[in-house]
């Protein structure tokens, strides 16, 4: 039971654009949407003001089809990025878990310099 209720949303973040795919627990896209799909140009894509349209569509999508609970990935850089955690714990009540994977490498440890005599 608990598993027909939920739902996976993961939200691609990157320097121009938001992606944000609706998947379930099989992995089929239920519905997607972006910040360019709302007919928005330039800058004003990745602006904070564009989040909260996106997500009231993808909460809409979820009422009509009486999903409950979310489970939340997010993965990319981007100047809105705590704002859109913030806004998604506003929208979503049952939220289960938000995974963040960072995909921006470090290089490893830095090797200790050895002494040229």
């Amino acid at each position: 039971m608990f598993k027909d209720k939920l739902v996976i949303i993961s939200i691609f973040l990157t320097s121009n654009n938001i992606f944000y795919s609706v998947n379930n627990t099989k992995g089929e896209v239920l519905f997607w949407t972006s910040s360019g799909s709302l007919k928005l140009k330039g800058s004003k894509k990745t602006t904070s003001m564009s989040i909260p349209f996106n997500l009231k569509n993808i909460k809409k999508f979820l009422e009509a089809l009486n999903y409950s609970y979310v489970f939340i990935k997010i993965k990319g850089f981007n100047k809105n990025k705590r704002y859109l955690v913030k806004m998604l714990k506003q929208f979503f009540e049952n939220v289960i878990l938000i995974h963040e994977k960072n995909s921006l490498p470090h290089n490893g440890c830095k090797k200790p310099s050895t002494r040229c005599l």
